[in-house]
Order: C-alpha cells, then sequence, then structure tokens
C-alpha cells in the first residue's frame, strides 16, 4: 500500500510540475522601440457659425512603456496572461492648419498632444518550449489628447478618450528570470470633444479622433 501510495503521489507531483510553464507567475517589464501617432481628420465649430475642417497628421516617436501582469497555466502548451502598460513619453502632432467654410477668417494653427496612454489587456499564449512563448494581446486602452494653439502654445481643451488594442508578442527567457520580448500593436480610439472657451463668450469645439501603433523590444523579469 505504502508503494502504491508513494507510485500515485510520484505521478501527481510529476504531471504537476511538468504542467507549469517558464512563464507562469508575476512579471515585470520595459520596453522601446518605435511609435506613430496619427490624429485623425475631423471638424471644428465655433459659436459664430464658421466650421474649421482639420486634416489628419502623424508623428512617430521613440516611446518607453512600462507593463505588468500575471500568467497563468492553462495547459503544458498554453497559457492566459492578465496585464497592464503605461506610456511613460507624451508625443506632439506635427501642425495643424484647419480649412474654414468662412473665407474672410483666418485657418486655425494648432498641434495635438497626446499623453497618459494606458493599456489592460489579456494574453493568450502558446508555449513553443521551456524558454519561448509566442501570444496575442487585446484588450482596452485610454489617452488624453489635449490641442494647443500656434505660436503662443495656448490649450485649447483636453479630453480622455477610450478605445482597444490589439497586439502579437513574442517572449524569449534569457537566464533565470530574466527574458527578452518583442511586441507589435495597434489601438484606435474613439472621437472625443475638445471644448475651449474664452473669458468673452468664444467657444470652441472639436471633435478629435486619434490611433496608433508601435513595434516595442525591451526586457522583462518573471518572479
Amino acid at each position: 500500500m505504502k508503494k502504491l501510495l508513494l507510485a500515485l503521489f510520484t505521478t501527481v507531483f510529476t504531471n504537476a510540475v511538468m504542467a507549469q510553464t517558464t512563464f507562469e507567475g508575476f512579471y515585470g517589464q520595459i520596453a522601446t522601440g518605435y511609435e506613430n501617432n496619427t490624429v485623425k481628420s475631423g471638424t471644428s465649430n465655433d459659436n459664430v457659425g464658421t466650421t474649421f475642417t482639420n486634416p489628419s497628421v502623424s508623428s512617430g516617436v521613440a516611446p518607453l512603456v512600462i507593463g505588468a501582469g500575471y500568467n497563468f497555466n492553462v495547459s503544458p502548451k498554453y497559457t492566459l496572461g492578465l496585464g497592464v502598460d503605461y506610456s511613460l513619453f507624451s508625443t506632439n502632432s506635427g501642425t495643424i492648419t484647419s480649412i474654414t467654410s468662412t473665407p474672410n477668417v483666418l485657418p486655425n494653427t494648432a498641434y495635438t498632444k497626446v499623453s497618459n496612454r494606458y493599456n489592460i489587456y489579456v494574453t493568450p499564449g502558446y508555449v513553443i518550449d521551456e524558454t519561448k512563448l509566442a501570444y496575442i494581446k487585446v484588450g482596452y486602452s485610454n489617452q488624453k489628447v489635449e490641442d494647443f494653439a500656434t505660436p503662443d502654445n495656448v490649450s485649447l481643451g483636453s479630453a480622455n478618450v477610450s478605445g482597444y488594442i490589439l497586439g502579437i508578442g513574442y517572449k524569449q527567457m534569457i537566464c533565470g528570470g530574466i527574458y527578452a520580448f518583442g511586441e507589435a500593436n495597434y489601438m484606435n480610439y474613439s472621437n472625443g470633444t475638445l471644448i475651449y472657451r474664452e473669458a468673452g463668450g468664444y467657444n470652441f469645439f472639436t471633435n478629435k479622433g486619434s490611433s496608433a501603433y508601435n513595434a516595442l523590444v525591451g526586457l522583462g523579469y518573471k518572479f
């Protein structure tokens, strides 16, 4: 009986160990690379009946993104992760020159600042082998957009906009809990309404859409 119990315990323990993966557990990471942010074309209106048409404009930046999460083991070949990341740097679009509906009204010149982006997501993963993990990323994204008039850099209103993130990634264990990783992500956001009010009663309303994509490389640690 003792031998039978010992064999049963050994089998259960061995299966439990084999079911675990190198990537299961808490992790923290940091990444940089290339990111492109697009402020989509839209319209602005003031309270005297002038419509301003704003063209799309894009800008590139080297981001710095920190993240953390937890990977659960689903089976020996599959994981499911929950994660969050935050972009430490803000970025400015190129100068936007609007087209006015009223011939005698001067067009507005402005730029848009994108900041405070965070993502919350799930990452279903496939365990290639003990040190390699491929995964996809699906989740919620939020960022702040704010317009500034040029050349005096006066804020023309801001809004927090929400959307989604889609991505793919790959992790490679290096030694201990240290791993390298690469990701490609796309983010798209709903329109935000930016409202600017002057003391003299001049009101300005802007519908602002935005999107972004990036390619990241970084290092992380699995605890």
